[in-house]
């Protein structure tokens, strides 16, 4: 199982606001297939990449979206660690629907 660790960031400042937001750290070193199965998963629950901050951001987006992306992660065979502003969804277990 390949590990990634999500760092949860509150990036809701200047143009970005009711916003979830992480950057993704990869431990170990892993191939390119995986890495695009995980920015696939990024993608597919909402987050975009915003390079002036280096993070992935959704934007305006439901409360539950961060643990949607947890779950989507860990269907494809991911190991989930979790750090920074962790969003509250995490802590929650509501059902995707």
């Amino acid at each position: 199982m390949s590990k990634l660790k999500l760092v949860w960031r509150d990036e809701n400042y200047g143009h970005v606001r009711n916003a979830f937001a992480f950057r993704a750290h990869f431990d170990p070193e892993i191939s390119n297939s995986k890495r695009n199965t995980a920015v696939k998963a990024f993608l597919a629950n909402g987050f975009e990449f915003d390079d002036a901050r280096a993070s992935w951001i959704a934007r305006g987006k439901p409360e539950d979206m961060p643990l949607w992306l947890a779950e989507a992660l860990e269907d494809a065979g991911f190991e989930l660690e979790h750090g920074g502003a962790v969003p509250d969804a995490l802590d929650d277990s509501t059902p995707r629907p």
